[in-house]
């Protein structure tokens, strides 16, 4: 706003088909360690049916590993149907402790699950190849021009 006359402002937002035939990744890092008790992802349901789950596995060589945890899957009848993106929260095993260093989120599904991964175009955090996607099995050779929205929660370890 400026003065008394409002101002326009337009933000690019956009979002992946997250449950389609691809998987798709997110990496942030830690410089210190966490006692780590959920993560979020920002997504929109439109309908299916079936469970939506996370993996968050330790960076190997600048990609996903296969070394990590998976969230409790979360059923799509517990996610309410509403506009926008919001926060879907997928809780972590008890007693998960990250080390220092560069981990990612994979979002994962099971049966017909139709659901939006919220992403802001451009590299504004991290590297740029911390995005990345995959159709076939765990190789995440492709390598995304926008950056997922997420939260990770968890009390700062020493």
């Amino acid at each position: 706003m400026d003065g008394n006359v409002g101002q326009r402002t337009f933000d690019r937002e956009t979002a992946e088909y997250a449950t389609s035939k691809n998987l798709f990744a997110q990496t942030f890092t830690l410089d210190t360690p966490l006692d780590l008790r959920d993560a979020s992802l920002a997504m929109r349901k439109f309908g299916g049916d079936g469970t939506v789950y996370i993996d968050l596995v330790r960076d190997e060589g600048g990609k996903p590993s296969l070394d990590g945890v998976r969230s409790i899957p979360v059923s799509l009848e517990k996610i309410t149907r509403k506009p926008g993106y919001y926060w879907v929260d997928f809780a972590l095993p008890e007693n998960t402790t990250l080390k220092p260093g560069k981990y990612w989120l994979a979002l994962c599904h099971s049966g017909e699950a139709i659901m939006n991964w919220f992403y802001t175009p451009g590299k504004r955090v991290g590297g740029l190849d911390d995005s990345r996607s995959t159709a076939r099995g765990w190789q995440w050779e492709d390598v995304l021009a926008g950056e997922f929205v997420y939260r990770v929660g968890g009390v700062v370890g020493k």
